[in-house]
């Protein structure tokens, strides 16, 4: 045995000599304990580390620091002695037996006590525990009071006895508390024995805590103990005190430091508090009562903050603790709402909302829809009563109106039954007929100052007393979406439930004071309720069908020929209908009102094949109007109602008879069904028609996205969208006509020809995915041929354009066709490189992306033979020049497409760099392709920066390639924009500088800052540098060559200023006068808007340091905020109040 074991002491063996240790081991280990310098600590311990990793020293080292650790006279030498001696520990990897480890363990706990030692002899123990857990366990401890016990428990009862965690520093405190969770977590057996010592030590350990680390971690440990151990540990006085040390965090107001390094937030704060207090539902007797009381205007004095962190804290508490205390606390919870939301002013109604309906679906899980426990009604029932007569006061009572709409919305969202049960008790009241007069007399008003007469129902009583208000309206729809059941699912409302609700909207939508005056705000809403109401209640229900009779004659006036014949209309429609027609014939699309009638006449005709039946001779009528009786925004919505309405009928039109059916059902079924497809049919011809304009570019292209979405729709039957799909196809003609199709996509503006793509892809989708596998393959084959014979004939072929759908025909290609891609291949070059198809380019690097994605595994390498063959040679050294650098540059961009899918489909990192190689390549000679190398990157990495501060936009390649290339291309680029190879040209300089600013401008925010910050400076005033000299050079051109890669140099700028880059204010030369001269010179706006955001933040965050560029800032800003463009003006302004007044917050 190399040890004797002792009581809190390492003795030499009588029979072993004093350590061998070398000299400069033994001066090290002296340095150590005898230095405060935490520098003379570290080189020691890299001496003692590199040593015990090559042989075993760990004997010799205890030999050594015994006299160190048993010095009474010096207790900061013997902590730093148990320090260095739990280092060593760490550090070796030489192998203890059980003597070892038991001598180390008793060492260890005995200096527990020592408060010099608590730092190392925590860490031992901890090291011992995580390294050596299987020889503790079967060690026992020194005899003493209780005993012989497991070595762990031993340790436990010294650790929870003897350290005051409290009165310790941060880093003590940390390594303790890292020590208690190891042994709740891996050694809970032995710890339980301790009883409600246990329990007692450790909450006296996590109470008085401060720090946001180490906060974290005990929240984690009372979390841990409170959920997994039993009330043995755990008594009822010891969860009380655990309670009071919990809540004496909240309210949690933490604002992490400025140059804060561990990225802790007030929400994992509050989040891990939550965790701990809702560990346990023997809490729920303190926490419930509390949060409730806390969450008082008058407790927490008006402090939103507070109110809010209670409510979330009391709805976790609540899930976590379940159904069964949610259900014990729901009436005083219930009543708290109503006081705070319907009875004062509180700071958080909708946090107050949210939690209650929180509290109620916790309390109602498990209880199915339509039974009602007999424990709801006297604890829901009385709040509901009194909100529902409260809602139905209107706006005279606004705080208690408003704060009962929202409890009621809140109640209803729960759970079906209680939505049944606020429907009864609110709706009733609220439909009720009463004067208003001060309604009617503002009714009045408003249609005198439009200069008609008073209406004659102005003195009539209210249909209800609601249609006049929007929040009352609001209140009504808000409810009825609630009640929207998913399919398959059986009605929450009944149809007799809903009759006054739709008898009350058809009157109120009737009514002269809704169709007549465009003042009150509330006609979109109504219109939209009653759709929604027609959908809950079906065909079936007697007031849904003369509501949907209502919305289709609202639709039928709005494409009746009438101008040209007023009097025929006048005598034809009635009053009110007239009134609307007049009120919407002129509307723009966007009209909320028109908008919400084809929402209402659409939904309900997707529901009922009956009314979609009802609605299709309107449909086609109005499609039949000529020009100049035509609504102007009827191409634009016909489109959604013809959607609605194919679905509707395919279902029909798809069906068949049961077999079991008798013959007059079979019959009557078959009749439905050729009706239905004889409608489908005529709507269909309409739908190709608006398809067909709106490929050529002279309609809306909703035509394309609700057709699209039609055939692709969830709820149709795989028959019904078969049937649908089939229809569709033959109606367009395809595949024959398919180049007549994408036609449009070759001409206009780019963002024109950008959404018929989007268009005709999404329709193309849809047929692909529901025809026949037979059809789908045809239609793939033939759009492949058509993209490859385009490219044979002279001029290129219509059949060109065809190539904006091989994204799409690609998912339905054969293996054994995949030989029809190399036409795509040709097409793409041509679109590439010939200045006439430019329209198509984005179109056909989409096409090669999907097909180097889409080649299956043994076709790959003759694939990439075929790229190199094909775009290869441009990037080659000493590649000639053709006079062509269209075609130079859509062989790189080309070429970066290919790299970038290579990147993304993974085992192919080999090839994926030689194509990469070969662009860094062709920057180190100046070379045709050589100047278009930063437009390769470009379209290999788009640029990531995010202006309206949400989540950064996403990027083509996975963040694992974006770092390896940060780490390897990245800083090639750099070193050939320096011009450290030989002989490099300017130009290539130039372009390797630009890519360089590409790729940084794709990183992610973090790794552009940390991980390439050198490169990033560099880049960064290098691009403002050439900004600044070709703005001079090229006398203020507005095309300078380069300009967009320019302006990326100072978006990486702004970006450096708002995280507060070090370096900003080392390089204030290098930036100020370039910046104040590119504000005002340069023709680009975007130039002159990013110069002026640039100083903005300069004159933030470094206003002291600019005090040499007074002069030049003073005449900029002067001169920038007359600029001729708004925009710049307003960032100007900014800039000059900030310059002369300083920041906002000083």
């Amino acid at each position: 045995n190399f040890f004797e074991p002792g009581r809190g002491r390492i003795a030499a063996p009588c029979s072993m000599a004093p350590s061998n240790l070398d000299p400069q081991l033994q001066e090290a280990i002296d340095r150590y304990v005898g230095s405060d310098a935490e520098a003379a600590r570290e080189a020691s311990m890299a001496v003692l580390t590199a040593a015990l990793q090559k042989q075993e020293l760990l004997l010799d080292i205890v030999l050594h620091l015994e006299k160190a650790l048993s010095d009474t006279h010096n207790p900061t030498r013997r902590g730093q002695a148990a320090r260095l001696l739990r280092d060593c520990l760490g550090k070796a990897e030489q192998r203890l037996n059980f003597k070892h480890v038991e001598t180390f363990a008793n060492f260890f706990t005995s200096r527990l006590g020592d408060w010099q030692c608590v730092e190392g002899a925590a860490g031992g123990l901890l090291v011992l525990l995580k390294r050596h857990g299987p020889v503790l366990r079967t060690l026992k401890g020194p005899e003493g009071e209780h005993g012989e016990e497991p070595m762990v428990q031993h340790i436990a009862r010294a650790l929870l006895r003897e350290v005051h965690t409290p009165s310790h520093t941060q880093m003590i405190r940390k390594v303790v508390l890292d020590l208690m969770q190891t042994l709740l977590e891996e050694w809970p057996e032995e710890v339980k024995a301790l009883g409600s010592a246990l329990g007692e030590g450790v909450n006296a350990a996590i109470e008085e805590e401060r720090d946001p680390r180490n906060l974290l971690l005990a929240f984690a440990i009372a979390r841990g103990l409170l959920a997994n151990f039993p009330q043995e540990c755990m008594p009822d006085e010891v969860v009380a005190a655990f309670f009071e040390t919990l809540v004496s965090y909240f309210p949690i107001t933490f604002t992490p430091p400025k140059d804060d390094k561990f990225g802790i937030t007030a929400d994992d704060l509050r989040e891990g508090l939550q965790r701990a207090l809702g560990a346990n539902p023997r809490l729920s007797q303190h926490t419930i009562p509390f949060f409730i009381d806390a969450s008082k205007d008058i407790t927490s004095g008006d402090a939103a903050g507070t109110i809010a962190q209670a409510l979330e804290h009391l709805a976790m508490c609540l899930e976590t603790y379940g159904s069964q205390v949610a259900r014990k606390h729901l009436g005083d919870i219930m009543k708290n709402a109503q006081d705070q939301v319907c009875r004062t002013a509180s700071p958080c109604p909708a946090e107050f909302a949210s939690s209650t309906r929180r509290a109620l679906v916790v309390a109602l899980r498990g209880v199915a829809p339509g039974l009602h426990p007999h424990w709801l009604g006297p604890m829901v029932d009385p709040v509901l009563k009194e909100a529902a007569v409260q809602a139905a006061r209107g706006e005279e009572e606004s705080l208690a109106c408003e704060g009962s709409r929202r409890l009621l919305l809140a109640v209803a969202e729960a759970h079906p039954n209680l939505l049944e049960r606020v429907w009864t008790l609110a709706v009733p009241p609220l439909l009720e007929p009463r004067k208003r007069p001060e309604v009617m007399e503002a009714v009045k008003m408003v249609a005198a100052a439009a200069g008609a007469p008073p209406p004659p129902e102005a003195t009539k009583p209210l249909p209800g007393p609601w249609f006049t208000e929007p929040a009352a309206v609001r209140f009504l729809l808000e409810l009825a979406r609630l009640a929207l059941r998913p399919p398959k699912k059986a009605p929450v409302l009944a149809a007799r439930q809903l009759k006054a609700a739709l008898e009350g909207t058809v009157a109120a939508i009737r009514d002269s004071r809704t169709t007549e005056v465009e003042g009150i705000p509330s006609q979109p809403l109504l219109l939209e309720l009653l759709g929604i109401l027609c959908r809950l209640a079906g065909e079936q229900a007697e007031p849904a069908r003369d509501a949907f009779i209502a919305l289709h004659e609202m639709l039928k006036a709005t494409v009746t020929p009438v101008l040209a014949k007023e009097g025929v209309t006048a005598q034809s429609l009635d009053p009110w209908l007239l009134r609307w027609r007049l009120r919407i014939f002129q509307a723009r699309p966007e009209d909320a009102c028109l908008s919400s009638l084809v929402d209402a006449l659409a939904g309900a005709a997707a529901l009922e094949p009956i009314w979609a039946s009802a609605l299709t001779p309107t449909l086609l009528a109005a499609s039949l109007l000529p020009d100049e009786e035509l609504p102007p925004w009827l191409t634009t919505l016909l489109p959604r109602l013809l959607a609605a309405t194919l679905k509707s009928l395919a279902q029909v039109a798809a069906g068949s008879p049961s077999p079991s059916a008798s013959d007059e059902d079979k019959a009557g079924k078959e009749s439905k069904a050729a009706e239905a497809r004889a409608q489908v049919e005529e709507l269909l011809t309409v739908a190709v028609a608006l398809i067909r304009i709106a490929s050529s570019g002279e309609g809306p292209q909703e035509s394309f996205t609700d057709v699209s979405g039609a055939v692709e729709a969830t709820e149709l039957s795989s028959e019904a969208a078969l049937f649908l799909a089939q229809r569709l196809a033959a109606s367009l003609s395809l595949p024959e006509q398919m180049p007549e199709l994408c036609q449009g996509v070759s001409y206009g503006q780019s963002f024109e020809t950008a959404r018929r793509a989007t268009g005709i892809r999404a329709l193309i989708r849809a047929l692909v995915a529901r025809l026949p596998a037979a059809d789908a393959t045809d239609l793939c084959l033939k759009a492949l041929q058509n993209v490859a014979a385009s490219c044979d004939e002279q001029p290129p072929g219509s059949g060109l354009p065809v190539i904006v759908v091989v994204p799409v025909v690609l998912a339905k290609l054969p293996d054994e066709q995949w030989d029809l891609t190399a036409g795509v291949l040709r097409a793409v070059r041509l679109c590439t490189a010939n200045i006439e198809q430019q329209l198509l380019e984005p179109f056909a690097l989409d096409a090669l992306e999907a097909v180097v994605a889409a080649c299956p595994s043994s076709k790959i390498e003759e694939l990439l033979e075929t790229l190199r063959a094909t775009f290869g040679k441009v990037l080659q050294p000493g590649a000639p020049d053709s006079g062509e650098p269209l075609a130079a540059r859509g062989a790189a961009r080309c070429w970066a497409v290919a790299a970038g899918v290579l990147l993304q489909r993974g085992g192919l990192a080999k090839e994926a760099a030689a194509f990469l190689e070969a662009l860094l390549g062709a920057l180190d000679s100046s070379a045709p392709v050589t100047p278009f190398v930063p437009q390769a990157f470009e379209v290999l990495m788009p640029a990531r920066f995010d202006t309206s501060g949400g989540a950064a936009p996403a990027t083509k390649l996975p963040p694992l390639a974006l770092q390896q290339l940060s780490r390897t291309t990245l800083p090639s680029l750099v070193a050939r924009a320096k011009g450290e190879g030989a002989g490099a040209a300017a130009a290539a300089k130039r372009s390797a500088l630009q890519s360089a600013i590409t790729v940084l401008s794709a990183l992610p925010v973090e790794v552009a800052h940390s991980d390439c910050s050198d490169e990033l400076r560099w880049c960064s005033l290098t691009g403002l540098k050439h900004l600044r000299e070709e703005t001079s050079a090229a006398g203020v051109s507005e095309n300078a060559d380069g300009v967009t890669f320019w302006v990326r140099a100072l978006q990486l700028l702004v970006r450096a200023c708002q995280r507060s880059a070090p370096w900003i204010e080392d390089d204030l030369q290098s930036l100020v006068p370039p910046l104040c001269f590119l504000s005002t010179a340069h023709k680009v706006p975007l130039v002159r808007l990013g110069s002026l955001q640039v100083l903005h933040m300069l004159a933030q965050n470094s206003r002291g340091h600019l005090a040499p560029f007074k002069r030049q800032i003073d005449i900029a800003t002067r001169k920038a905020v007359g600029d001729r463009r708004r925009e710049v003006r307003l960032v100007a302004v900014a800039c000059l109040n900030t310059w002369q007044c300083g920041p906002a917050e000083d």
